[in-house]
């Protein structure tokens, strides 16, 4: 983002992900990025880590800049057993990917915004994905050619997803790590108390 754009901007985006940031500039809305440096948490409940996680990642970055919009988000992808985030080495990258193997599973994406007079808002958006049923061989070339270790669930529908996934149910976008419909929803309340 050029010196100029960078100091009209309202808009934090509160995150490293290279796809939230290429979906976010889809608003066009002037924004920056600043990645919130917090250990993500995965706990049982899917719907509650994903919540706690933006919120955190949020206030982490209002509290150095608390005259600006905050944006985050967090992704998780599970199934009626378990949450998985993203995973911590190749293996468990290869276990994820057994696991949902020829299965449905959700993804879950929570936005957070928070501004100045304005709490930590957050709204959650669901997906659901089938994957084709595969093999060690397709675990490991999608493992070869695709980094998933920064990514929930080992997977990601932009980078050879067509390899695994037979179907998706939902956005797109809440797939690729941030619903744009909740990022509108949350926008459209800031500016309603006159915050942009």
């Amino acid at each position: 983002m050029t010196q100029e754009n960078h100091i009209e901007a309202r808009i934090i985006l509160a995150s490293g992900s290279p796809r939230r940031t290429e979906l976010l500039k889809l608003l066009g809305v002037p924004f920056i990025v600043i990645n919130a440096d917090v250990e993500e948490k995965n706990f049982s409940n899917a719907e509650f880590t994903v919540r706690h996680n933006s919120q955190k990642k949020a206030l982490a970055v209002f509290a150095s800049h608390p005259d600006k919009i905050v944006i985050a988000c967090d992704t998780a992808v599970c199934t009626g057993e378990r949450v998985y985030g993203k995973p911590s080495n190749s293996e468990q990258a290869r276990e994820f990917l057994r696991e949902l193997s020829g299965k449905t599973h959700s993804v879950l994406s929570c936005v957070t915004l928070i501004g100045p007079n304005l709490p930590p808002t957050s709204k959650t958006q669901e997906s659901r994905v089938t994957f084709k049923n595969f093999g060690e061989d397709t675990i490991e070339s999608y493992i070869r050619d695709v980094n998933t270790l920064d990514k929930a669930g080992a997977y990601g529908i932009q980078e050879r997803g067509w390899l695994i996934i037979s179907e998706i149910d939902g956005p797109l976008d809440n797939v690729m790590g941030l619903p744009l419909s909740c990022v509108v929803e949350l926008m459209s309340l800031a500016s309603d108390r006159g915050l942009m």
